[in-house]
């Protein structure tokens, strides 16, 4: 009895000590995983301190005097490879998407994603949540709104990572477009939030599909897409 006892003592021990293991690597990802989730407007700041829109924007306007015979894909393709060489970055988004534009129906936006499974129907509710959190309450507490339900989703790295550069592209758009998220009850602005809110979904499917991480270069670009095609948005801004 007494040998089987000693022979029980260092596999007993051993289990104790892969057990504090396990609960140490348990408790490690749990902080790992709450470090990641967690929003940043690193692209955001770094979209301020540059001029890069103003660069993009007379880029186009200097070698395209007549914008009037572009389709809406060449311009959005147009506005794709001028951010691309002024960033250095290799942004790609596909055509179907540089197809469409904020002079859309924010739900045709949607619909588009949603069969290209670019979005899923979460994601399409999350968005539409912050758009009409933005148009009732006002920008900064639908940011506020739509990261708390963000982080109660204990989403993926990766899914995570969309989120956050969407905010940082809504907050960039917000910051060039001061009026653009304006709480107004009017009947008349109203009917203009339609293009605040195509923007919105553009913004969100752009985000979507950049697939950035970890780099603020490919962060900054989807920025700089997001208010360039918002910029040569003529119905929008007439």
């Amino acid at each position: 009895m007494t040998i089987l006892k000693n022979l029980r003592k260092p596999y007993f021990a051993m289990f104790l000590s892969f057990l504090m293991l396990f609960i140490s690597c348990k408790q490690y990802d749990s902080e790992l995983n709450e470090i990641e989730q967690s929003f940043d407007y690193k692209v955001f700041n770094t979209y301020k301190n540059t001029n890069h829109l103003d660069a993009i924007i007379n880029k186009i306007n200097t070698s395209n005097k007549d914008r009037s015979n572009l389709s809406v894909l060449e311009t959005n393709k147009l506005i794709l490879s001028t951010v691309n060489d002024e960033l250095d970055t290799g942004l790609y988004l596909p055509e179907s998407l540089l197809s469409m534009s904020v002079d859309m129906e924010a739900n045709d936006i949607y619909e588009i994603a949603l069969t290209n499974n670019w979005l899923d129907i979460k994601d399409v509710e999350l968005t539409k949540n912050f758009a009409n959190d933005a148009e009732t309450i006002g920008f900064d507490l639908a940011v506020e709104n739509y990261q708390n339900k963000v982080l109660a989703l204990n989403l993926s790295s990766k899914e995570f990572a969309k989120k956050n550069i969407f905010i940082n592209a809504v907050k960039a758009l917000d910051y060039e477009n001061p009026k653009l998220f304006t709480v107004n009850n009017n009947t008349q602005a109203r009917g203009w939030y339609r293009c605040a809110l195509a923007t919105i979904a553009l913004a969100a499917t752009t985000a979507a599909l950049a697939s950035c991480i970890t780099i603020v270069a490919c962060g900054l670009a989807v920025l700089l897409q997001v208010n360039a095609v918002y910029g040569f948005a003529d119905q929008c801004l007439s």
